[in-house]
């Protein structure tokens, strides 16, 4: 028998409907027909050279699509594979994991608070800075979903539902890293107090949760083996990386680049200087969710991974995008926002959302990717 959803789960796809819908209408009417070829930009565009060609490797000294990890371009493929257009595939695709993400989310913030409080995490990341990505043809909305759902499986110690998607997500993005990583440590403090319990070793060793993490991190290490092959070469995915310019640093190296290149120039100030206001918002965040004593297992997600954010170098640009998967960032907030009347509370996420969608249209026609 079918049971009606929670009020707090409608509420929170009516309202990441309703951004979205805003964002697109307002999309519409600057760009005009353009505005399906504006969703098809950046990353999309070469998500759609996958689909199309397959993975190539290039000339050195040239871009490749074997940056890209395969799982959104595979799933799109399929979709146009029944007479859908490449380009409308992956949208499709995109879309419906940003959906996806929308009940993954809620029901993260409903077990380690209620529904109302999911209700509001969704809310918030659904006007995010550039949450407009989420209905572009890139992987965020679809890898966010993944990763809701594998924390999830983490708190609720439910380690099928955390392994398939802790696999689905190493298949996504290589920011998958930092879950992986949280899926050791969980296994790490599971062997340090099954010891102390008594437990021996092998019992206390081989469980569910390396077994999880085992395949999560193979599945990454997968990827870049097939990038190894294609290339030819041991090392070839970290040389692709290399030709797109991007390569790990530490944030002290981040925040030199701000100081030094946008804060003393006031003509970087539109773009990389409001990233950088973002990116000091997101761990103002953090440094919430520690005062607040969040659940552990999302404090090392989300610790791990804006470490690994602030650690890329060259695309300052992307930054709030990089950081749109860290939703559990939300969770002080949407406990605050969540205590509050409904209506004053919606009537100041509707000009939030607004001025959200504003900026998603502004910023989706610049040169840089967002």
């Amino acid at each position: 028998m079918l049971t009606r959803p929670p009020r707090s789960l409608l509420g929170a796809y009516l309202g990441f409907l309703t951004a979205k819908l805003g964002f697109l209408l307002l999309l519409v009417v600057e760009t005009g027909p353009r505005w399906l070829w504006h969703l098809g930009r950046f990353d999309a565009g070469w998500y759609l050279t996958i689909i199309q060609d397959g993975y190539q490797a290039t000339e050195p000294g040239t871009r490749s699509n074997l940056a890209f990890f395969p799982l959104l371009p595979t799933l799109a493929g399929m979709v146009s594979s029944v007479g859908i257009p490449p380009p409308v595939a992956l949208l499709v695709v995109a879309w419906c994991g940003s959906l996806a993400a929308v009940a993954g989310i809620w029901a993260l913030g409903r077990e380690v608070a209620d529904g109302r409080v999911g209700m509001w995490m969704v809310l918030l990341w659904a006007v995010a800075p550039r949450a407009h990505v989420q209905v572009m043809g890139y992987s965020e909305g679809p890898f966010t979903a993944l990763v809701a759902f594998c924390l999830l499986g983490v708190i609720q110690r439910r380690w099928v539902l955390a392994g398939v998607t802790g696999v689905l997500a190493a298949l996504t993005r290589p920011s998958v890293a930092p879950l992986i990583l949280t899926m050791g440590v969980v296994w790490l403090v599971g062997v340090v107090r099954a010891r102390r319990r008594g437990e021996g070793w092998r019992e206390s060793l081989v469980t569910p949760p390396l077994v999880v993490t085992l395949l999560s991190g193979f599945a990454m290490v997968s990827v870049m083996a097939f990038v190894a092959i294609h290339t030819g070469s041991p090392a070839g995915y970290f040389a692709v990386q290399a030709e797109w310019n991007q390569h790990l640093g530490t944030p002290l190296q981040t925040l030199s680049f701000f100081l030094t290149e946008v804060v003393p120039n006031p003509r970087a100030w539109p773009y990389f200087g409001i990233v950088g206001l973002f990116t000091a918002g997101y761990l103002v965040l953090f440094w919430w969710m520690v005062i607040r004593r969040e659940r552990w297992e999302l404090l090392v997600f989300t610790g791990l991974s804006l470490l690994l954010v602030l650690c890329q170098q060259n695309y300052y640009a992307s930054y709030a995008r990089f950081l749109l998967p860290l939703f559990p960032l939300w969770l002080p907030v949407a406990r605050i926002v969540a205590r509050r009347p409904l209506l004053p509370m919606l009537l100041v996420w509707s000009v939030i959302m607004v001025a959200g969608a504003l900026a998603g249209t502004w910023g989706i026609q610049l040169r840089h990717s967002p």
